[in-house]
């Protein structure tokens, strides 16, 4: 099932504004997974980040 609703979400139409468009949403979902889980009053400011995208990466190869 999410395997093929990613595909569905990689084979949009093949026009370069769809594609860019796509992209920018991906880059915006990333900045806003380092703005909301950064904690600069830890040891690594970025240890929640990676923890969150490392369970969304599973999460869409499961």
């Amino acid at each position: 099932m999410r395997e093929r609703m990613i595909r569905r979400k990689i084979q949009m139409k093949n026009s370069r504004s769809s594609i860019i468009i796509f992209n920018l949403i991906l880059l915006a979902g990333l900045w806003w997974f380092g703005y909301i889980t950064h904690d600069p009053d830890i040891e690594d400011p970025y240890e929640l980040t990676k923890i969150m995208l490392q369970n969304r990466i599973k999460m869409y190869l499961e």
